[in-house]
């Protein structure tokens, strides 16, 4: 498991090769009565599909787009942050005119 890890890591090989080789052992596992132990490297094998197109995905976004996208996400807060205080204060303000209309 570890090999192939580092195959796939080091883009000596493709994932697809990788599982390939991975399946035939599990295979192997499994024949010799241990399937519960098979479809355990089957999950982690799935987790490391998945593991890979998240790095895959990480290693495309370039810097500047990462610094973009979080200014976006923190002006997006910000701005939620002061249309819910604005909300606030209004309805606050309208509380105090009817407590002062009433007396």
């Amino acid at each position: 498991m570890k090999s192939c890890i580092e195959l796939v890591l080091s883009k000596r090989s493709s994932f697809e090769f990788a599982r390939m080789l991975l399946e035939k052992q599990i295979e192997n596992i499994c024949h010799t009565g241990s399937s519960e132990q098979g479809r355990a490297y089957l999950t982690l094998v799935e987790q490391l599909r998945i593991c890979l197109k998240e790095l895959r995905t990480l290693e495309k976004v370039s810097p500047m787009d990462e610094a973009r996208l979080t200014l976006y996400k923190l002006l997006t807060t910000q701005e939620h942050g002061r249309r819910e205080m604005e909300e606030q204060m209004v309805e606050e303000a309208r509380h105090l005119h009817n407590f002062q209309a009433i007396y």
